[in-house]
């Protein structure tokens, strides 16, 4: 990556950094790695901007576009950033193997034994044996809530 500070032109380093800025502005950050280089250019890029304002131009006027690209790579790197942080608690994991089950057809919800969504309360074990009992001659509940477990 340019080293912005050995650039001896400000508006020469912002316009090497161009390219770069344009094809990163446009996708999206893949994974960490991905997110982590972003970040680094999002740094430099700052810094070029910023040598190049102290000149008393705008990054605009030197390289048309400029405002735009750099404004869409704060963003992305930002959802990225919220995304993995979101990811990393309890809830972002949990989230994770919901989606894992949900891709594999399994049952995203699984009532403890003796619990049924027809049911308000735990049934004893004798008695889940007479619901079940009954439930396969379909003389009460629900045939949905008692499959074999």
């Amino acid at each position: 990556m340019l080293n912005v500070k050995a650039a001896e032109d400000p508006e020469a380093a912002l316009r090497a950094l161009w390219p770069r800025l344009q094809a990163l502005a446009v996708e999206p950050a893949r994974d960490e790695a991905d997110h982590v280089e972003r970040s680094a250019f999002q740094l430099v890029a700052f810094e070029a901007q910023y040598l190049v304002r102290g000149l008393g131009l705008k990054p605009n006027a030197v390289v048309p576009g400029w405002d735009e690209h750099f404004i869409a790579l704060v963003r992305e790197n930002s959802r990225a950033a919220n995304a993995r942080a979101a990811a990393a608690t309890v809830e972002g994991r949990l989230e994770r193997r919901r989606q894992e089950l949900f891709a594999q057809g399994a049952d995203l919800a699984v009532l403890p034994r003796g619990r049924s969504p027809c049911l308000p309360r735990p049934v004893p074990e004798a008695q889940l044996l007479v619901l079940q009992s009954q439930m396969a001659t379909n003389a009460v509940g629900c045939p949905q809530c008692w499959r074999a477990s």
